[in-house]
């Protein structure tokens, strides 16, 4: 029987979280390109949120007056393409009081930007050579609470 995604989600700052957490979210660099002075960052950013299902994966975001800016949404390779990664982001948006959901995404990146469709992301626009190593565009999208319909935005 599949996990749902939600059951043991924790919404943490970064000095909160365990050694695993941050093996976890480490363990997601090579995936994004970044580096371990890019989470030390991160980390100490007091308006930095990390929205972990532990062993599963997490979305790391800034949070600031009703408003989510998603730096990272990573699901551990074991369970990509079961859902995880769309019930993660579903259940942030039902449980928490945000307003707005922002985040940036590679063009070349369909899977993702099909996923934050489903969930009820639209885009905003394209920012020119935003990506580095390769180079590449990405495209804004945004959520928002006043555009969110549960019953269309939620069926799977």
């Amino acid at each position: 029987m599949p996990l749902y995604v939600g059951d043991g989600m924790q919404r943490l700052t970064g000095k909160q979280l365990t050694p695993a957490q941050k093996e976890l979210i480490i363990e997601s660099f090579s995936a994004f390109n970044d580096t371990l002075a890019t989470f030390r960052t991160e980390r100490d950013n007091p308006y930095t949120v990390y929205f972990i299902e532990e062993g599963i994966g997490y979305v790391a975001g800034v949070e600031l007056a009703g408003e989510l800016e998603i730096l990272r949404c990573y699901i551990s390779p074991a369970y990509r393409g079961q859902g995880y990664g769309y019930q993660l982001l579903r259940c942030i948006l039902e449980q928490t009081t945000l307003e707005r959901c922002f985040l940036e995404v590679r063009v070349s990146n369909q899977r993702a930007r099909s996923l934050y469709e489903r969930v009820g992301f639209v885009t905003l626009g394209v920012r020119r050579n935003y990506y580095k190593n390769p180079n590449e565009d990405a495209i804004m999208m945004e959520w928002s609470e006043a555009n969110y319909d549960n019953e269309t935005n939620f069926s799977h």
